[in-house]
């Protein structure tokens, strides 16, 4: 392949992509910060919308599914870095980029994603939990957070075991300075609409010879994203 050849395909490539992030980032761009917390709404993925099922109602105008944090921000998604506990890769680092291209799309073809972030004025109503300065606090559970790298997926869903799952990750990062969670436990729940719990989860942990942990002590997107801590900075939808 020649030179000017080379260069025309590096040309339509730089071209597609700037395009593409427009898409993306429309005309009021996302400025990621660290420490901000990204929320993917409902896919069509069976384990999607049995989590969605069971953790928010029908008619939502968000349904949450997966959470990850930013650890290292910059301008470019290409290298705004999040970390997240991804069911096929485990506790892992992902860009932005392909954060947002694995996200579902809405029917205009919009990823949706919505970002969140510790409220200064909430934190500093409880003290910083400890902290000098809610900097000091997200500069601490980013650092934890990457303890965490390399740990694998936990499919049962569990507290306190070697492996981790999306919103346990956040939730395991974000301390105050004496340990306490600034999103608390919350009973995990296993149960649609009917009540009943849900056939997905009842053939996933009979697949692993465990019983559903209806009701114990754990976490979720869908709580996180509630949480009165964390405002909305950006909806990519």
């Amino acid at each position: 392949m020649s030179g000017w050849q080379i260069k025309f395909k590096f040309l339509i490539f730089s071209a597609l992509t700037i395009l593409c992030l427009g898409d993306c980032f429309g005309e009021n761009p996302y400025r990621p910060r660290k420490g901000d917390i990204l929320f993917q709404g409902m896919g069509t993925s069976a384990f999607s919308q049995s989590i969605a099922g069971s953790t928010s109602k029908a008619g939502e105008d968000f349904r949450p599914i997966h959470v990850a944090m930013v650890v290292q921000a910059d301008s470019l998604p290409q290298r705004t870095m999040l970390l997240e506990a991804d069911p096929d890769r485990g506790v892992c680092l992902t860009t932005l980029s392909d954060f947002l291209e694995n996200t579902a799309r809405t029917d205009a073809g919009k990823p949706k994603a919505i970002v969140k972030r510790l409220s200064s004025e909430k934190v500093n109503e409880n003290g910083c939990y400890g902290f000098d300065s809610l900097e000091s606090l997200i500069d601490s559970a980013v650092s934890r957070s990457l303890t965490y790298l390399g740990r694998p997926y936990d499919w049962l869903f569990l507290a306190d075991n070697e492996p981790i799952y999306c919103s346990e990750l956040i939730q395991l990062s974000y301390l105050g300075i004496k340990g306490e969670k600034l999103f608390p436990m919350e009973p995990l729940n296993f149960k649609g609409a009917d009540g009943k719990i849900m056939s997905y989860w009842i053939e996933l942990y009979k697949r692993q010879n465990h019983p559903v942990p209806q009701g114990l002590p754990g976490s979720s997107p869908k709580g996180q994203m509630d949480n009165g801590l964390l405002e909305t900075v950006y909806d990519f939808r």
